[in-house]
Order: C-alpha cells, then sequence, then structure tokens
C-alpha cells in the first residue's frame, strides 16, 4: 500500500471514529433563537463553539429553468441568489424541511425530490450539516404568495457558470451544494437534459 493512500485511510478513519465528547467539558456562553455560543476545553485548550441545527437547501428545477431566491444576507450586507433554503426544525426530517423551504420561498412541489449529499460548512467552528436536495419537475402552487424579502428567480442552464463563479460575492455553500448536484447530475437527465449537461460540465 503506498504511503499516500494510507494516509487517506488514516486520515477517513479519525474524521469517522474519533469521539472527543466524553472528553470535553462545555459551558454556554449565549443563547439566540438562531444557534447557540459554547465554550469548551479538551485536553488544556479552550475555544468556542457555534451550535447551530442543521441547514437545507433545495436546487428546484421547473421546465428549462432552475428556481433560486434574491434575498438579503446581513452577515455580507448583500444581496444573493441561492437555492431556497432554510433551517431544519425540532423533529422535523431533513426531506420535509426541503420541501418545506422548496413551497415557503418558491411556491413550488417537485414530482420528485433527491437527496443530493450533506457537508459540514465550517467543522472547525459549528457542528451542523447542510443538506443538499434536488426537486425534479416541479409545478407552481395556485395563489401561492412569498415570504417577505425574498424574490424568486430564475436561471437558465447556459448561466449556471457564470453564476456559481463570476458573480461576486462567490458563495462557498452555493459552490459545494453545486457540486454535489454535479455528482447526481444524471438524474435530471429525462425532465431537464440542458441542466444534466450543465452540471456535468462542473465536474467532467
Amino acid at each position: 500500500m503506498s504511503r499516500v493512500k494510507a494516509t487517506k485511510i488514516l486520515i477517513f478513519k479519525t474524521a469517522r471514529y474519533w469521539n472527543y465528547s466524553t472528553e470535553m467539558n462545555e459551558n454556554e456562553l449565549l443563547r439566540t433563537p438562531v444557534f447557540n455560543v459554547v465554550e469548551r476545553f479538551f485536553k488544556g485548550q479552550q475555544f468556542c463553539l457555534l451550535k447551530n441545527r442543521d441547514w437545507v437547501n433545495v436546487f428546484a428545477f421547473s421546465g428549462p429553468n432552475l428556481w433560486l431566491v434574491e434575498q438579503k444576507r446581513f452577515g455580507g450586507e448583500y444581496l444573493t441568489v441561492e437555492p431556497a433554503g432554510g433551517l431544519v426544525e425540532n423533529e422535523q426530517s431533513n426531506k420535509d424541511a426541503a420541501k418545506e423551504e422548496l413551497q415557503e420561498e418558491l411556491g413550488l412541489v417537485a414530482a420528485e425530490m433527491v437527496h443530493a449529499g450533506s457537508f459540514m460548512p465550517n467543522p472547525g467552528l459549528m457542528n451542523n450539516n447542510c443538506h443538499c436536495y434536488i426537486a425534479i419537475d416541479c409545478e407552481p402552487i395556485v395563489n401561492h404568495s412569498p415570504e417577505e424579502g425574498v424574490k424568486p428567480v430564475s436561471l437558465s442552464s447556459s448561466e449556471l457558470k457564470s453564476w456559481l463563479f463570476d458573480t461576486p460575492p462567490v458563495h462557498g455553500l452555493v459552490i459545494a451544494s453545486a457540486l454535489l448536484v454535479a455528482r447526481k447530475a444524471s438524474l435530471l437527465r429525462r425532465h431537464h437534459p440542458d441542466w444534466s449537461e450543465a452540471f456535468r460540465a462542473l465536474v467532467d
């Protein structure tokens, strides 16, 4: 076995099985409606962590378009164009949360909802995961009223790369999620063939 391969296996096993929670003390410093700030002590070291609920986002395809939302993000103080998404509420499944965000922010229901994958947005400071979904063959809800501060925006497949990489500021969560969608691009071939090719081109 090569040294590189052995190192990869060791990193994977360490990330998967290292359970340090039994060796750590924790104090809550701040509680908010969205996240809590905790202070942890581990082997003499002190650090802070943002404890969040998990997030979902949804890449919603309807006919020739990908439907996104334009909204103000207060951390960066700018308007973003990104997939519909939000928090996973207590006792709610990730898939149900994705369906709810799709309906509330875009007024759409999907013929099929597929989990594209999950990732940790910032494992150095945060403990949550972001779960990405693909909403296939979406149809509009009759008499839907969009959420305040959220504007639906449609995108054509020819605009995918410019949206991801050329529209400042580049949104890290959106790029990570798009790469997960690209891995499942074959699922779009039947109903949205142009989008299937556009996402495949991101990883080919």
